[in-house]
């Protein structure tokens, strides 16, 4: 019994004890609170330089925000250029490359080397020969006689020398120039009505000029045939025509009525060239005259009063 009271006496005891330890450590507490929160508000700084420091930093704040702002806004608008130029540059390209024509590309071809073509000299001697060392372009009558005979008839009208056949053997007319040798004659015909056998044509080498009562006669038919004869009238009673080229076709004549044809000799030693409208047809070589004058002849087979005109008539002199 003792023992409890002892006990219980000690239990009170030290209840006692907390309590009042609690209510001293209460009251530390409560004066070290005071002191501290009267520190600070001794060092606090006045209520005007708060809301300075207050607005400065507020300030501050919305600058940097604003400065921030700009430099995204800066940023955002760099960024949108930048986008909108990629943009447009890859629409141009596109543009281009839909626009563009494709550059085509030569393609490497082996070109042939032309074939020179050779420069042939003309076999004309109307042409090769170069100017004529006489010409009568029959606009007035100087050169050939106006007169009738029983062969013939001549006449100057027009422009052309006109000679028309009376008789069935030939009739000719020479021309007043200086007589030649070695040369090239060439007359222009152009007939009338021509039938056939109906012929015309150059006599040349005739040795008297007043005569004429030798030469040869190169002769072209209405129906496209050449021949060659030699005359001499100074044998047998009415003279001797002798061919020296039977007719003979020719592809070179201008056939039938109103056609114009050209016929020319080459004259060179004993050698005789027959030329129609510029082509060779034949050659033969005979000396029995070695040279002279020219003119011009006609006869008539089928048409009565067969007729032509001698529109032009030339000669060349050449070296032997």
């Amino acid at each position: 019994m003792k023992k409890t009271v002892i006990i219980i006496l000690l239990v009170a005891l030290f209840v006692f004890s907390g309590c009042t330890l609690l209510n001293k450590f209460d009251e530390v507490k409560q004066r070290y609170l005071s002191g501290r929160v009267e520190q600070l508000l001794t060092e606090m700084p006045a209520d005007g330089t708060k809301e300075e420091v207050l607005l400065e930093t507020e300030q501050t704040t919305a600058e940097e925000t604003t400065a921030i702002t700009e430099t995204s806004a800066v940023a955002d608008a760099i960024a949108t250029a930048a986008a909108q130029a990629t943009e447009q540059a890859q629409m141009v390209a596109l543009t281009e490359a839909v626009t563009e024509e494709p550059t085509t590309v030569p393609t490497a071809t082996s070109t042939a080397a032309p074939t020179p073509t050779p420069t042939i000299a003309s076999s004309d001697p109307g042409v090769y020969l170069g100017t004529p060392a006489w010409t009568d372009n029959m606009d007035a009558i100087q050169n050939w006689p106006v007169d009738k005979n029983d062969y013939s008839t001549a006449v100057h009208t027009d422009g052309y020398y006109r000679i028309t056949s009376l008789a069935e053997a030939d009739g000719w007319r020479l021309a007043n120039t200086e007589g030649f040798a070695n040369g090239y004659v060439e007359l222009v015909f152009t007939t009338e009505t021509c039938s056939v056998d109906d012929h015309y044509g150059i006599i040349f080498r005739v040795p008297l000029l007043r005569e004429a009562n030798q030469g040869y006669l190169f002769g072209v038919t209405c129906d496209g045939r050449y021949n060659l004869r030699k005359w001499d009238g100074t044998t047998g009673e009415s003279g001797t025509m002798t061919t020296l080229i039977r007719w003979t076709n020719s592809a070179m004549l201008n056939v039938g009525s109103s056609k114009q044809n050209v016929l020319g000799v080459m004259t060179k030693g004993n050698v005789i060239s027959l030329y129609i409208n510029g082509e060779l047809v034949d050659q033969l070589t005979d000396d029995s005259y070695a040279g002279g004058y020219f003119g011009a002849f006609v006869g008539w087979e089928q048409t009565e009063n067969f007729s032509v005109h001698v529109d032009k008539a030339s000669y060349w002199i050449t070296a032997e």
